[in-house]
């Protein structure tokens, strides 16, 4: 089968200077209308930003260094010694919160121009044009994330280099603005929550101690009071209650501060977009190329392809077409 499919291929090669010069000039027209279309098709362009994760080694190292001395318990913090994954960064701008916010904000093209009514429709509900506009702008932005080095790259693609680095740069910044509040926030949320059940634990405790020492000092000489003995031994054990407490939300207090640290990622914004002055395109010259070749590759094979029907119609039918031809 090899063999027959390169024989009938080696015979669809062009033998005379017309077969020749037929095949040519089909190459020559499918690659001016190639490039003729890169001049119909409007250019778009790529604009780039780039940011830097932090990998959280210092942080990794006095996690472990806490664990291993008991300070903390084993395991207690799984997963947040690691670097932050660039991952969830894709989720978070291209999610419906963050592209609807985007959309609301101007171009700066012109005063009352926003992304929305460059993406939306021109027709439609309010509703329709802003779905119409979010599932434009997910399709133009595009993430790259390498674990090894934590370099986060944000490209958008337009047929405008304003529109296109306007939406970069305004990403950049909502990733930021995501790690500033959002996490932080909520990060001092639980430090602030836990510092106040410590200073409780503490008034409970002092309370608990006077109450003790109260006793005591009134009954120096309880002897074998029944009464005054289970007094005591109650008034101890509350003592030795809050004391635990007041153990266990220090060191809860402690594990907060260090996971507040933690939830807080910082990253560099390495390379602002700019706004690119090329469109990013094959060269057209290598576009007529291509497409010579392929055209030529096609029409040969199809040429093969017609003389194996051919030859499956019968030895008669091929030898009156191959006189006819």
């Amino acid at each position: 089968m090899r063999r027959a499919a390169v024989s009938r291929f080696r015979h669809a090669l062009p033998r005379r200077p017309g077969d020749f010069m037929q095949v040519l000039a089909l190459m020559a027209a499918a690659a001016a209308l190639a490039v003729g279309v890169t001049f119909v098709v409007p250019a778009r362009y790529v604009a780039e930003t780039s940011i830097l994760l932090d990998s959280y080694s210092d942080l990794s190292s006095l996690l472990s260094m806490a664990q291993s001395s008991d300070i903390l318990p084993g395991g207690i913090l799984p997963g947040q010694s690691r670097k932050e994954n660039g991952y969830s960064y894709t989720s978070i701008i291209t999610s419906r919160s963050t592209l609807s916010d985007l959309l609301a904000h101007p171009t700066g093209r012109s005063p009352n121009e926003t992304y929305l009514s460059v993406f939306s429709t021109g027709s439609g509900t309010p509703q329709r044009k802003l779905e119409v506009a979010m599932g434009r702008m997910k399709k133009a932005i595009g993430t790259r994330f390498d674990q090894r080095s934590g370099l986060f790259q944000i490209s958008v693609t337009h047929e405008s280099p304003v529109i296109a680095t306007g939406i970069a740069n305004l990403l950049a910044l909502e990733l930021r603005r995501f790690n500033t509040d959002v996490r932080t926030t909520r990060a001092r949320d639980a430090v602030g929550f836990v510092a106040d059940r410590l200073q409780e634990s503490k008034q409970s405790l002092t309370v608990s101690e006077n109450e003790l020492a109260a006793f005591k000092s009134a009954n120096a000489r309880i002897g074998n009071a029944p009464e005054l003995l289970l007094r005591q031994s109650r008034l101890e054990r509350e003592v030795h209650f809050n004391e635990n407490i007041y153990a266990l939300l220090s060191r809860q207090y402690e594990l907060a501060q260090i996971q507040a640290k933690n939830e807080t990622p910082v990253f560099t914004i390495m390379d602002p977009a700019m706004e690119p002055t090329r469109p990013h395109r094959m060269p057209r010259v290598l576009t007529g190329l291509i497409a010579g070749l392929v055209t030529g590759l096609v029409f040969l094979l199809g040429k093969s392809g017609l003389a194996a029907l051919r030859l499956d119609r019968g030895p008669t039918a091929y030898v009156a077409s191959s006189r006819a031809s």
